[in-house]
């Protein structure tokens, strides 16, 4: 089990850093669905706005914009999650490249950019989870058919 009441930095260490990602314009976002957790959320996310963005107010305004921006698409991906012991972690890292450094981005390209990435996820996590029961629905059907021969 998976207890999420531990530390800041523990909990930062069991982000995702590889595995699953999808890239937006202004960000990249790893997520990884864990399961056994005894947590009550279903959505844990951690933002992460370089140094290179050199001044602590403007960084800070980053991470504020983009915890509004995922407050809307919340319960969206939270239905998505249908097991009760499941939890969705995202690691969303802000690219900085030269444009991104010299101009602050605009709190509506970060909301459009955000909520492109959680649909994306949203999507991915739909497809898997009809993979899942279609595999399980061809299991049980060939199990049917071989107990009949």
């Amino acid at each position: 089990m998976i207890d999420l009441s531990r530390s800041k930095n523990e909990k930062i260490r069991n982000t995702p850093r590889k595995g699953t990602n999808v890239e937006g314009i202004l960000f990249q976002c790893y997520y990884k669905i864990l399961t056994e957790t005894t947590s009550k959320e279903k959505i844990f996310f951690t933002i992460n706005v370089p140094r290179k963005v050199k001044k602590a107010v403007d960084r800070n305004r980053i991470k504020r914009l983009v915890r509004e921006s995922i407050r809307f698409i919340k319960p969206i991906l939270e239905n998505t999650i249908t097991q009760p012991n499941q939890l969705l972690s995202l690691y969303i890292i802000y690219k900085t490249n030269s444009f991104n450094l010299e101009h602050m981005p605009k709190y509506d390209k970060i909301k459009d950019d955000i909520t492109s990435i959680l649909k994306t996820i949203n999507q991915r996590m739909k497809r898997n989870e009809q993979i899942n029961i279609d595999f399980f629905k061809d299991v049980s059907t060939n199990n049917l058919s071989d107990t009949s021969t």
